[in-house]
């Protein structure tokens, strides 16, 4: 389940214990809380502070606006009580409670540029492929990755783009 190109997000079961599995890039981010009513998890931080008006944790915002990336935050969210699952983990919601735990190495080991660059371009182009559908395609270009993007796109049919500088 975790070998997909592309971002994705997979809820999975295995008896009592569903796990809340999201991509490694993050894409699709895990958030929860538990309070007296129980464990509630979703994908948007802020959806989970409005249920009882959480207020923004202000160190968290801080190292987000100074850095801009989300790993910054490791299992922090923008919101007090609001708790975020870091990329290569899953969130285990068992009869004993929440776990959340490593299923990706957080490192891999060095590969050849030379071998690996097609393993990549494939991959790439069939997550855009799986995406594409038929669908009218646009695109933000603002540096190398959206643009590789754009143009695997491209040969699925047109893609229309706004240039960023």
């Amino acid at each position: 389940m975790t070998r997909w190109p592309g971002s994705y997000l997979v809820i999975a079961r295995s008896g009592e214990t569903p796990a809340v599995i999201g991509d490694l890039a993050g894409q699709h981010p895990m958030h929860y809380r538990i309070d007296a009513a129980g464990t509630w998890w979703s994908t948007a931080a802020s959806a989970l502070a409005a249920l009882d008006g959480a207020p923004v944790d202000v160190t968290a915002l801080a190292a987000h606006l100074a850095f801009g990336q989300p790993d910054v935050l490791a299992e922090r969210s923008l919101f007090r009580d609001v708790q975020r699952v870091p990329g290569g983990h899953l969130l285990l919601l068992g009869p004993a409670g929440v776990a959340v735990e490593p299923y990706e190495p957080a490192a891999y080991a060095p590969v050849e540029l030379r071998e690996q660059a097609p393993v990549v371009r494939a991959a790439l182009a069939e997550a855009v492929a799986a995406r594409i559908e038929d669908r009218p395609v646009s695109a933000d270009l603002a540096g190398l990755d959206s643009t590789t993007l754009a143009c695997l796109a491209a040969q699925w049919g047109p893609v229309s783009g706004d240039v960023r500088r």
